[in-house]
This record gives C-alpha cells, structure tokens and sequence, in this order.
C-alpha cells in the first residue's frame, strides 16, 4: 500500500508536466 501514494503523486505529477509543456507550445506557437 505505500508504494500507491507515490505512484499516483508521480502520475498527477507528470500530468500536470505535460499540461505546463503544451501551455508552452501554445504560447510559442501564438509569438
């Protein structure tokens, strides 16, 4: 059970990464 906690933080982690990199790309594309 302790392994879940990290899983998922990584997961969400990651997750919230990939929205950051495509606000980026989103905002290169419009400059």
């Amino acid at each position: 059970m302790r392994f879940v906690i990290p899983i998922t933080r990584a997961r969400v982690g990651s997750q919230s990464a990939s929205d950051e990199d495509k606000k980026r790309e989103l905002k290169g594309s419009l400059s």
